[in-house]
């Protein structure tokens, strides 16, 4: 038969046990978060790339049209 100790003693294991897993569930919530945030931030990132880079070939293509005016000004 189990006695009185031992039962106080397995319930405190299981409430260790419990408190454990709890912080476990909570940790994997914060994971989870921060991995969407990651998926958000690389989103994000990739988006800005692609308007710079639009941006850029937008200003290269005015300065050719501004030198081709200024060029044809000069010349008259």
């Amino acid at each position: 038969m189990i006695t009185e100790q031992r039962i106080d003693r397995l319930t405190l294991q299981m409430i260790e046990l419990s408190q454990k897993l709890e912080g476990q569930a909570q940790m994997l919530t914060v994971f989870k978060r921060l991995d969407q945030n990651m998926d958000t931030t690389a989103e994000s990132l990739a988006n800005l790339t692609i308007k710079t880079s639009r941006l850029a070939d937008e200003q290269a293509e005015f300065r050719q049209e501004v030198n081709r005016k200024f060029e044809e000004v000069i010349k008259k």
